[in-house]
């Protein structure tokens, strides 16, 4: 689990990242809170990552990742970013999914 954690900071570092490098659009409040979203998200993962936890810890933090962009096509303004959002998104994926041996939840 440490593991899949460290690929979800990675990925919302790396996508943070691409995201503030667009200079024009971060002058827009509603983007910067999209890139302050994610680096809290990354900064979570990562203070998770070297304590101990619980499945349902992960589980919190999987929800708490804000995606750019919901399932169908992809919005114009994210199309950039595809690629980094996908990370993400299998990284999350990764999260949700109990491992052999972890009990299901419920």
């Amino acid at each position: 689990r440490r593991a899949q954690l460290d690929e979800l900071e990675n990925a919302l570092r790396i996508l943070a990242r691409s995201m503030a490098d667009d200079e024009e659009r971060m002058a827009n409040p509603g983007w910067r809170g999209r890139v302050d979203d994610l680096r809290f998200a990354a900064n979570e993962a990562g203070k998770l990552s070297r304590t101990e936890f619980h499945r349902s810890a992960l589980q919190d933090l999987a929800a708490e990742v804000r995606l750019l962009y919901g399932p169908g096509d992809v919005p114009a303004e994210y199309a950039p970013y595809r690629g980094e959002h996908d990370r993400v998104l299998a990284a999350v994926a990764a999260l949700r999914t109990p491992l052999p041996t972890e009990p299901e939840p419920g």
